[in-house]
This record gives C-alpha cells, sequence and structure tokens, in this order.
C-alpha cells in the first residue's frame, strides 16, 4: 500500500537469515513485489522506487544501501 510498507518488509528481511537468502535470488522489482506480498506487505514496484529515491537523497550508508539495491534490480546492459 505504501513505501512504508516496503520499508517494513525490508526490516523484518533483514532481521531473517532465511528472507535474506530468498531475497538474494530475486532478479527483478515484479520478483520482489511479489515475494513481499508473500510475507503478508502489500507494496508496488512504485513503492520500491519512491523509497530508494528517498534513500539516495540520504547521507552515507542508506543513500550507499540505495545504489547497491538499484544496481541489484538494474536491467544488464548486455540483455537490454
Amino acid at each position: 500500500m505504501s513505501k512504508d510498507n516496503f520499508a517494513q518488509f525490508l526490516t523484518e528481511v533483514s532481521q531473517q537469515e532465511q528472507l535474506r537468502e530468498k531475497l538474494q535470488t530475486i532478479k527483478s522489482e515484479e520478483e520482489l513485489v511479489k515475494f513481499g506480498k508473500e510475507q503478508g506487505y502489500d507494496f508496488s514496484e512504485d513503492h520500491i522506487d519512491e523509497l530508494l529515491d528517498y534513500l539516495k537523497q540520504q547521507p552515507g550508508f542508506f543513500g550507499k544501501l540505495a545504489e547497491a539495491v538499484i544496481t541489484v534490480f538494474s536491467p544488464n546492459p548486455e540483455d537490454v
């Protein structure tokens, strides 16, 4: 429903090794949304983008985290 749900989802994932392992296998925002719903979190690809845009603007760790997530979910230029 909101970027807050996505933030809560990321918090839960960070606290549970099994969820972190599953997250590492996800290859697209669409898969991430589906995984979130399976865990009881309702958010969209737009909410992911909103939160990442917000985090990118933050200094230090959160900015770097957002950049890393964006890199992971960006299409490989060789695949385009």
